[in-house]
């Protein structure tokens, strides 16, 4: 990892979530950056029903019992 590339881990152990507002700052990715899903437990490979999305304007959607890692990428310009 480079000192501009950012992960963030992710456990929900319980049921379905959607966790909103997502203000605290330690969940945001560095400037100019998004985060990208890199791992889902929620991936057919591991048994789960494919990666659903997860990230919306007003927060984001956790499934029930997974594991999640992001990483960022760089914001495409417009």
């Amino acid at each position: 990892l480079t000192v501009e590339e950012g992960r963030l881990l992710i456990f929900n152990f319980g049921k379905s979530l959607f966790y909103s507002p997502v203000a605290n700052p330690i969940l945001s990715p560095y400037k100019n950056q998004n985060w990208e899903i890199i791992f889902d437990t929620e991936e057919p490979e591991y048994g789960g029903n494919g990666i659903a999305q997860t990230e919306f304007t007003e927060g984001w959607q956790l499934p029930a019992e997974c594991a999640i890692i992001l990483g960022t990428v760089r914001k495409q310009e417009r």
